[in-house]
């Protein structure tokens, strides 16, 4: 075993594999070297974000809905009332 990790070819992968573990990501945290996976904590992060907008867009068309439900009310009323008025009008 020794004798294949004193090899030239080992010890460059070995340098290699040194310097790709010591890699920086974006935000200057060397990065985990888990074979495409993330971990837990950036599942959790991810998650938590989503969520939110999820949360947000729901609380903005619940909002928006009834809104609408309110002008539609009131057109309605106002239909009513024109419609009330033109049937006395017109009898």
């Amino acid at each position: 075993m020794c004798r294949q990790w004193n090899t030239e070819a080992w010890l460059k992968r070995s340098v290699s594999g040194t310097s790709n573990r010591n890699t920086r990501d974006s935000g200057g945290n060397i990065s985990r070297h888990t074979r495409g996976s993330i971990g837990y904590d950036e599942h959790r992060i991810r998650l938590v974000k989503e969520l939110r907008t999820q949360l947000e867009n729901a609380n903005m068309e619940t909002t928006l809905l009834r809104q609408n439900q309110e002008k539609m009310q009131q057109q309605l009323a106002q239909l009513m009332t024109q419609v009330g008025i033109l049937t006395r009008n017109s009898v």
